[in-house]
C-alpha cells in the first residue's frame, strides 16, 4: 500500500487549512469556510462529511479495480487497497455501491 498521512502530514494540513480559513476575516475576502468543510471532511462530523469521504474510498476503489484488470498492470498489495477501502464504507448507500463495484 501507498504511504499513509502520519499525523505530521495530518497535523501540517490542519495547521494549512485553519491558516486559509482566517482569511476570511479580512475585508474583501470571501470567506469560503473551508477549515470547516475540510475538518468535515476528514473526520465525517456531518452526514455530509461522512458522504464526501464515503464518495473518495469508494472513487479509489472503481479505479483500483478497472487498473487491476487491465493485463499490463500490475497493482502491488492489491487486495490490502481495496480491503482498506471498502473497511471505510459505512452508510447503507455506500455498501450498496460498494457490493455493485466488487461484484
Amino acid at each position: 500500500m501507498p504511504k499513509q498521512r502520519n499525523d505530521v502530514k495530518k497535523a501540517n494540513e490542519r495547521r494549512v487549512n485553519s491558516i486559509l480559513d482566517l482569511y476570511g476575516t479580512y475585508p474583501d475576502f470571501y470567506q469560503f469556510g473551508l477549515y470547516k468543510t475540510w475538518d468535515d471532511f476528514e473526520n465525517a462530523f456531518s452526514i455530509n462529511g461522512k458522504v464526501a469521504k464515503e464518495i473518495d474510498a469508494l472513487e479509489n476503489l472503481l479505479q483500483l479495480t478497472v487498473e487491476s484488470e487491465r493485463l499490463d498492470v500490475s497493482i502491488s498489495d492489491l487486495d490490502a487497497w481495496k480491503d482498506d477501502l471498502a473497511k471505510r464504507i459505512e452508510t447503507p448507500m455506500g455498501k450498496r455501491i460498494l457490493r455493485m463495484i466488487v461484484k
